[in-house]
C-alpha cells in the first residue's frame, strides 16, 4: 500500500480511494452523521448515502462508494470513528490496518 500526504484538495486527488471520516454529530439517540472534510465536492459524494441512513457514525463502521461524483478518486471510503463531542484523533492513530490495505 502506498500512502501519500497532499496539501490538494481532496476531491482533486487522482487517487484509487480516498478516505474520509465520518462523525456522529447527535447528542441524543437518532444518529447525526457528517462527513469530517471542508471540501463541499467531498460532502456531496457522500451525501445520499448518509441521507439514506445507511452511514450512522458508529465506531469502525465502513461504507465504500465507487465512481464518487465529482471526485477524481476512483472510490471513497467513508470511516466512522465517533461521537463527535468525544472523538479525539490521537486515539486512532493506531487503528489496525484494514484487510484489504495489507
Amino acid at each position: 500500500m502506498k500512502t501519500n500526504i497532499s496539501s490538494s484538495a481532496p476531491s482533486q486527488l487522482e487517487t484509487d480511494c480516498l478516505v474520509v471520516v465520518v462523525l456522529d454529530h447527535s447528542e441524543k439517540d437518532k444518529p447525526a452523521p457528517a462527513v469530517e472534510c471542508d471540501d463541499k465536492a467531498v460532502r456531496e459524494a457522500a451525501k445520499d448515502v448518509i441521507a439514506s441512513g445507511e452511514v450512522t457514525g458508529k465506531p469502525f463502521e465502513t461504507t465504500l462508494l465507487h465512481h464518487p461524483t465529482g471526485l477524481k478518486a476512483r472510490r471513497l471510503l467513508l470511516v466512522a470513528a465517533a461521537k463527535r463531542r468525544i472523538f479525539q484523533p490521537q486515539n486512532y492513530a493506531n487503528w489496525p490496518a484494514p484487510p484489504f490495505a495489507r
